[in-house]
């Protein structure tokens, strides 16, 4: 049964540094999104990005999570 697993940044990473190619290929069948780089670690995106605007939150949150998104890219690289 196919599935869309939303991953996160730090997750990928540990798996990858674990040498877990068993459950990346696994995921290679799946479909992948994105979910945060590091999760519930604080402060959390509603937390930064709580005070501002849409197009000021939107930015803050591509330049804080962007790292996590192009480590899923290299790690996975499926569609995204």
């Amino acid at each position: 049964m196919r599935g869309t697993f939303k991953l996160v940044g730090e997750k990928i990473r540990v798996l990858e540094e674990r040498g877990r190619q068993d459950i990346l290929e696994a995921l290679k069948q799946q479909g992948i999104g994105y979910h945060t780089d590091l999760h519930s670690q604080h402060p959390t995106v509603s937390e930064y990005c709580e005070p501002l605007g849409f197009s000021d939150g939107a930015a803050l949150f591509e330049q804080r999570e962007v790292r996590g998104l192009e480590d899923l890219r290299r790690i996975l690289p499926e569609p995204v």
